[in-house]
């Protein structure tokens, strides 16, 4: 049961449903079940929902097939925006699906001795608000005008038929609104495994000859998911330099606009050398830790990886290495805050609160730390919220204090993987092939080992002056030892020495 409000404006009609019937306490056994009600109310009420969050359930769970996901929320198409803009204002013809619906559904996973698991809907607010709810708003959204893959339709997409009469014989096949553009993209859609499938294919089984380990996935429909790889070369790299990895992804670096996932860890000079490259469809945290169990496949466990607070990548690095710690780039850190405060409080004040944290954050006193907590709440009462639920609950992510016993190396940011970035760019673009962009990557690795070799070679060869207050070990090992080496010796030492051990 429903009924509707009908409100009319100059240019448009809205409908604000009011649903009777409430969806909450509705219970299902797999998920999907879950899909098609959802699906059947969308098509009755003419609506759209789309995830807005989620946590699937960890492997090995009971229930791990049959329902997937602890939690899920789904919101309206035309929902609320839920990230925050950095926008300096409306650009011309700037467009947007958001109207502020409030229209949410959310179910979690529960378990009973009598039922055994089950995916139970908690919140369902089903008024929609603020834009038209019939069936030609539903047509045109762009779920709902995507083309399904179809042997017919695929034959048809890859002649010469003109765009106007192929959409109008696509729209009738598959009884939908389909546009130009949704013709288009589906083109280059099917570029992707029908025209470079075979350059990549060629490009993997020649590098798997060189003792490289891929790793390559695709959807049962033959889509693309990921490309992970490490040449020989980087295996050792790692093997040899597993103790710090920094992960971060680069975009524009292929015609396809898949992002291209880069691993890189620390050698004996300081160094960052890269030891994975993985191209992937999207960055779920399904399909990044896909890639990065590559690592384990080389037996390696990290002690440490720094990112820039991207989840999808620390829910990878979690689910795949759950003993790794996990450090936030200062430089990433420091820029998020400063954004915040310009944003939400005077200048002046800004500053100040700013200097505290930056304060708070090199501090390796606990003491310290908890006062200079104290000391930004005072200053700005209303920003204790912000800091509690961002920064303090995870202050083992990048405060000093709380890692004074790991050894990191001296790195505090993802420069190495950033700078990396910006010189593979200078290379690769987004006109370029996947089998293209492969080929130039493998090229470049080898020449930037190459210099690296040359650099290691120079660093034996010359003499270095350390800062370091000599040691009986570091006077021992001083014509071995790199001065990035000779650090890492000086604090383990520092380390044994606050565990009262003697170093004989």
């Amino acid at each position: 049961m429903a009924f509707y409000i009908i409100i009319n404006y100059p240019l448009v009609t809205f409908t604000i449903i009011y649903l009777k019937k409430n969806m909450e306490g509705k219970s299902f056994t797999n998920f999907t079940e879950f899909k098609e009600f959802i699906k059947k109310h969308e098509e009755e009420q003419h609506v759209l929902f789309v995830t807005s969050g989620s946590k699937k359930l960890i492997s090995g769970h009971p229930a791990k097939e049959s329902i997937q996901y602890e939690w899920l929320k789904l919101v309206c198409k035309q929902g609320r925006a839920t990230k925050p803009t950095s926008s300096k204002g409306i650009r011309p013809n700037q467009r947007s699906w958001k109207h502020d619906c409030g229209a949410v559904i959310r179910a979690v996973i529960r378990h009973s001795d009598v039922t055994g698991y089950q995916f139970v809907i908690t919140k369902a607010i089903l008024s929609h608000e603020n834009h038209p709810t019939d069936h030609l708003t539903a047509l045109v959204y762009p779920e709902n005008r995507r083309i399904k893959p179809d042997e017919t339709v695929n034959l048809m997409v890859g002649t010469k038929i003109p765009q106007s009469e192929l959409r109008q014989i696509i729209s009738q096949k598959q009884n939908k609104c389909v546009l130009g553009k949704d013709v288009e993209n589906y083109r280059k859609k099917l570029k992707d495994p029908c025209t470079d499938s075979e350059g990549v294919e060629k490009i993997v089984n020649s590098i798997k000859v060189g003792g490289v380990m891929v790793k390559y996935g695709v959807t049962p429909e033959n889509e693309f998911l990921y490309l992970a790889y490490m040449t020989k070369e980087m295996i050792g790299s790692l093997k040899a330099n597993k103790t710090i990895l920094i992960i971060d992804c680069t975009y524009k670096v292929n015609e396809y606009l898949f992002p291209l996932l880069n691993v890189m860890c620390i050698d004996a000079n300081g160094n960052g050398v890269p030891v994975l490259h993985a191209f992937v469809r999207n960055e779920s945290i399904e399909i990044l830790a896909e890639c990065l169990s590559v690592l384990h496949d080389v037996c390696v466990e990290p002690q440490i990886f720094f990112v820039d607070k991207d989840f999808s990548e620390i829910g990878a690095i979690k689910q795949c290495f759950p003993q790794s710690l996990i450090r936030l780039c200062s430089f990433h850190t420091m820029t998020a805050v400063k954004k915040y405060l310009n944003t939400n409080v005077s200048k002046e004040l800004s500053n100040k609160i700013f200097d505290l944290f930056k304060e708070q954050s090199y501090t390796l006193s606990e003491e310290a730390f908890e006062l200079l907590k104290v000391d930004i709440i005072s200053a700005c009462p209303s920003v204790e919220s912000y800091f509690q639920n961002n920064w303090w609950s995870i202050s083992d992510m990048w405060a000093a204090c709380r890692n004074t016993d790991v050894a990191s190396l001296h790195i505090t940011t993802t420069n190495h993987v950033e700078s990396y970035h910006s010189r593979i760019k200078k290379h690769l673009d987004s006109h370029t092939t996947l089998s293209v962009c492969v080929t130039k990557l493998l090229l470049f690795d080898s020449d930037l080992s190459k210099i690296k070799s040359a650099q290691h070679h120079i660093h034996k060869i010359t003499k270095h002056y350390s800062t370091l207050p000599d040691t009986h070990l570091l006077t021992l090992y001083k014509n071995i030892l790199t001065p990035f080496g000779a650090e890492l010796v000086g604090h383990q030492i520092s380390l044994f020495k606050r565990c009262n051990y003697n170093i004989v």
